[in-house]
């Protein structure tokens, strides 16, 4: 039960927008969550059947820190504070890419090109802005990282890249980009059906009113009294059939005067 409401997505009816970004985080970081477990125990079964996987002790530790961290973002955000989650939850995945890319060989790593996710989401879940400025920062740790390159300061690589690990990676960035695919596409969807409502109900409105004025005129021509309407200097703007016949003159002849 505690899970279940943990991973429920909030809402927010009186917030659209809130409401937009809380369900776009919510999504992500289930994807992230089921990608990530789901290539921790590909990798297990891997070892389990006999293949070496390198640094498994430590892929096992950086999934006990990783899947609590995560966690903790969605509990943020049910308590309202949802740019906030999304900040940090942005903020985790580009330190994890560009550290990985570190560690593993500099721009040439996988991690790298993987900074694209991140500015992808930062973009979908906090707006331009944090796009540009995370791309600046990437921009920066690329730069840096080629200059420790040509100065032979970037660190032997903790982990062995591997056919596996490399198969592993690419999944998480495939279903990572199909998830941002299906909010991007699902939040275009939503608001044309907003936009359809909104012409919809207007219409609804023009026609009621319409059908109104119609039933008013019709209302005030049958009067068997005369009605007329004044303006503030006391010209005459309309006055109905039963109007004319009283005083004895045509529609026409009383209106503006």
């Amino acid at each position: 039960a505690l899970f279940r409401e943990l991973f429920t997505t909030p809402q927010f009816p009186d917030d659209i927008e809130k409401n937009r970004v809380a369900n776009s985080l919510f999504l992500l970081i289930k994807a992230t969550l089921a990608t990530f477990l789901i290539v921790v125990f590909g990798v297990i079964v891997v070892a389990i059947a006999g293949y070496n996987v390198p640094s498994l002790p430590q892929r096992m530790a950086l999934s006990m820190v990783f899947v609590p961290i995560i966690l903790s973002f969605l509990g943020i955000a049910r308590k309202g504070y949802v740019t906030l989650a999304s900040h940090l939850f942005v903020f985790l995945l580009w330190v994890a890419t560009v550290f990985s890319a570190f560690l593993t060989g500099g721009i040439q790593a996988v991690g790298y090109g993987a900074t694209i996710i991140t500015l992808i989401l930062a973009g979908l879940l906090l707006g331009m802005r944090s796009a540009l400025i995370y791309l600046m920062l990437t921009v920066i740790s690329g730069i840096s990282m080629l200059w420790a390159d040509s100065m032979g300061l970037l660190p032997k690589a903790d982990l062995t890249i591997t056919p596996l690990s490399i198969f592993s990676t690419y999944v998480m960035f495939f279903v990572i980009a199909l998830q941002v695919l299906f909010i991007a596409t699902d939040s275009i969807s939503k608001t044309l059906n907003r936009a359809q409502n909104e012409l919809r109900e207007r219409k609804q409105v023009e026609d009621a009113l319409r059908k109104s004025e119609l039933e008013y005129r019709m209302l005030i021509e049958q009067a068997p009294d005369g009605i007329m309407t004044l303006s503030t200097d006391q010209v005459i703007m309309s006055a109905n059939p039963s109007a004319a016949a009283i005083l004895g003159r045509s529609e026409s002849e009383l209106i503006g005067h």
